[in-house]
């Protein structure tokens, strides 16, 4: 449920309906906003073997020039606007739950579909591009699943890549992503917990108005995060993945765009940002 915060943040949902008698404006337009990022990523999918030159598990059909561009310029927003609009939620639900309780509601949410996809979808999909895309010769599900997949068998000298074993969470990374940022925010909650018993209790600072960051701001974080990416992509080219940790499957091209925006959507319940913009401001960024 999408609820706005009172800008500094100090209330829980419980608190403000007992001392305002109202419940949070609930923020209708992020429904909306979601559901069409939802149909923009499978729209992007879908003309993955029809437009971009990225490889696809279609291959030989001819590319449509206006579907690449769609592709690329869809490529550029959507991902990082979900991680915005994830981190949005969290800290309602932190203030709500409690850190133990919050925890423990992400690992269900998110841990099913993950293992559920890792086990058992995105080996089938390992296994059909392993036998008709790379040249290793026949071989059984079970024996690739076992000793490629799991890696139980011994790695082949012409090993093709890009990792070895073979396992990984495939179109499962942005929820793999979310768990991650979950904990890691959980952390960051507790630390300042700590922090703040450890210099003893000192009283809330007063509410203070909503404000949006201006343009002059604005610009110049989008300017910062496409000097990162820039930097990041020297390294990394696009598509190409790395294990974090062995386990955490990230595209570090875009991590720059997916990691801030996470810590901006946080940022913009604790201040209100995302009330706070006048309608003006919204046609002017429209147009």
């Amino acid at each position: 449920m999408w609820k706005v915060n009172n800008p500094n943040g100090k209330q829980r949902e419980s608190e403000a309906t007992r001392t305002t008698g109202t419940a949070p404006r609930r923020l209708y337009y992020l429904d909306t906003l979601k559901l069409l990022l939802i149909v923009l990523v499978v729209v992007h999918h879908a003309i993955q073997a029809y437009g971009p030159a990225d490889w696809w598990y279609v291959e030989g059909a001819d590319g449509v020039e206006s579907l690449s561009v769609l592709s690329v310029v869809n490529g550029s927003f959507s991902m990082s606007l979900f991680f915005l609009i994830a981190a949005y939620l969290l800290p309602p639900s932190y203030d709500r739950k409690g850190g133990g309780r919050y925890l423990l509601d992400r690992f269900r949410q998110f841990g099913p579909p993950i293992l559920v996809g890792f086990l058992v979808i995105i080996p089938v999909l390992m296994y059909f591009y392993y036998v008709n895309f790379r040249d290793y010769g026949p071989i059984g599900f079970g024996a690739y699943y076992l000793d490629i997949y799991l890696g139980m068998g011994e790695e082949p000298a012409d090993w093709s890549g890009p990792i070895w074993p073979d396992r990984q969470f495939g179109h499962l990374w942005f929820i793999q992503h979310l768990l991650v940022y979950a904990v890691l925010y959980a952390v960051w909650r507790g630390f300042c917990v700590g922090v703040t018993s450890w210099r003893g209790a000192s009283s809330p600072s007063p509410a203070r108005p909503a404000t949006a960051p201006g343009a002059g701001t604005i610009v110049g974080f989008t300017l910062a995060v496409a000097l990162a990416t820039f930097i990041l992509r020297g390294w990394y080219p696009v598509d190409q993945w790395v294990p974090v940790l062995e386990f955490i499957q990230a595209e570090p091209a875009d991590l720059a765009q997916y990691a801030v925006f996470f810590i901006v959507g946080i940022l913009a319940y604790r201040h209100g940002w995302l009330s706070a913009f006048p309608t003006r401001a919204g046609y002017v960024c429209w147009a």
